[in-house]
């Protein structure tokens, strides 16, 4: 068993699955399939999607990684609303950041992600063409199993280690997943700014 925490983690335990694929069984989030289809089958080809009018974010990872990003978004777009109490969220928001509550006591990450889940589905079964992304493992599996979800269809990577996909192959709910220990910090503000 083999555990990665960087990037460069990811694509030397990447380069050595490719070596010996039969000795290995690759079980492992965006980043790791991201490392393992560059060893397999080369450079990526930019992503061809459809124009977005919106973008909600869930941001449920505790990562140092996710808080950098959420702090360069807020920082880059301080008009962008912010979430944190997920019973407020409503479809109307074009562009929307969904987090947990800071100054909350402490929940759980059970809780957390199933908050989350329910506010991203909301939007995601009133509103089309707007562009959905969640982040960290807990909220994905929250939100497949609110949605009765059962595999994403891969679209293509929107960047590394960021997955464009439809739950259930459903073509209405664009869905970005990311680890939340990956990206740079300006991830989610280039994100953002390619809607433009």
């Amino acid at each position: 068993m083999a555990d990665a925490e960087t990037d460069a983690d990811l694509d030397d335990l990447a380069g050595g699955v490719g070596d010996e694929p039969g000795k290995w069984l690759a079980v492992g989030a965006a980043g790791l399939s991201r490392a393992l289809a560059q060893v397999m089958f080369g450079a990526a080809v930019p992503l061809d999607h459809a124009p977005f009018v919106g973008l909600w974010m869930a941001v449920g990872s505790r990562s140092e990684r996710a808080r950098q990003q959420v702090a360069a978004l807020r920082r880059a777009v301080p008009e962008l609303p912010v979430m944190t109490d997920i019973d407020e969220a409503t479809v109307e928001s074009p562009c929307l950041l969904l987090m947990p509550d800071t100054e909350a006591p402490p929940r759980g990450a059970n809780e957390v992600a199933a908050a989350l889940a329910d506010a991203l589905a909301l939007g995601m079964l009133a509103a089309r063409q707007r562009l959905y992304l969640v982040t960290g493992g807990d909220c994905a599996s929250a939100l497949m199993k609110r949605l009765d979800a059962c595999y994403i269809d891969v679209a293509g990577e929107w960047e590394p280690g960021m997955v464009l996909g439809y739950p259930q192959g459903n073509r209405k709910w664009p869905l970005l997943t990311k680890a939340g220990g990956f990206g740079d910090e300006a991830l989610l503000v280039r994100l953002l700014r390619s809607l433009d």
